[in-house]
C-alpha cells in the first residue's frame, strides 16, 4: 500500500483560489486514492469549489498489516505544500482539470 497526498483545488466556504482541501490516503494505487476522496467530496454540497480532486502525489510507501483503502487524515484545509520542491519525481504526480477526464502525470501536463 502506498501514502497519498490528495488535493482539491481551493475549499467550499472561500472558494477555489483560497486554502485547498487536502487528505492523506492509504491507497494501493492513485485512481484507488482519487476514488476514496472524490467520493467525500462527493457527499458535501461543493458550493464555491470542485466536487472531485485534482492533485496526486505519492508520498510514501505504508507498512502496514492492512490492505483497506482509507483517509488517514483530512479534509485539512490548508495551502497545498509545494509538491515540486520537495524531490518527488515527476511519476509519482498527476493532475486532472475534470472528473470527466483521465489523470495526466505531472510532466506531462505541463508540457502543453
Amino acid at each position: 500500500m502506498n501514502i497519498y497526498f490528495v488535493t482539491r483545488w481551493g475549499n467550499d466556504e472561500e472558494g477555489v483560489n483560497e486554502a485547498d482541501t487536502n487528505f492523506i490516503v492509504l491507497a494501493s494505487n492513485y485512481e484507488e486514492a482519487a476514488k476514496i476522496v472524490d467520493d467525500r467530496l462527493m457527499k458535501v454540497k461543493a458550493l464555491k469549489a470542485a466536487c472531485f480532486c485534482q492533485r496526486i502525489t505519492e508520498i510514501g510507501t505504508a507498512h502496514s498489516d492492512t490492505n483497506n483503502p482509507k483517509v488517514l487524515l483530512g479534509p485539512c484545509i490548508e495551502y497545498a505544500f509545494s509538491h515540486d520542491d520537495i524531490g518527488i519525481p515527476n511519476d509519482k504526480k498527476w493532475v486532472r482539470d475534470s472528473i470527466d477526464e483521465g489523470w495526466e502525470k505531472f510532466s506531462e501536463y505541463y508540457e502543453e
